[in-house]
């Protein structure tokens, strides 16, 4: 997955993250992001703005993770 800051407005940048969702067995439900980082190569919690826009990866041909484009899914969202 990929999220892009509130003050991206071109798109451009974004942080991959691993999303991860538990249920437990009293049908509670938990959601944990996590982002590496490149400077001390392990993965810890990712942060992020309630105003930011989280989108889904699609894998390339070369086998690299790209994000999708943000601006459908604002323009979707701006709709409702």
């Amino acid at each position: 997955m990929a999220y892009y800051s509130p003050d991206d407005t071109e798109g451009e940048t974004y942080r991959n993250f691993l999303l991860t969702l538990t249920i437990d067995q009293d049908d509670e439900f938990d959601e944990m992001q996590y982002a590496s980082s490149e400077n001390t190569r392990t993965y810890g919690e990712l942060t992020v703005e309630p105003t930011g826009t989280i989108v889904p990866g699609a894998r390339s041909t070369v086998a690299e993770w790209l994000p999708l484009s943000p601006s459908p899914f604002q323009t979707m969202c701006s709709r409702t």
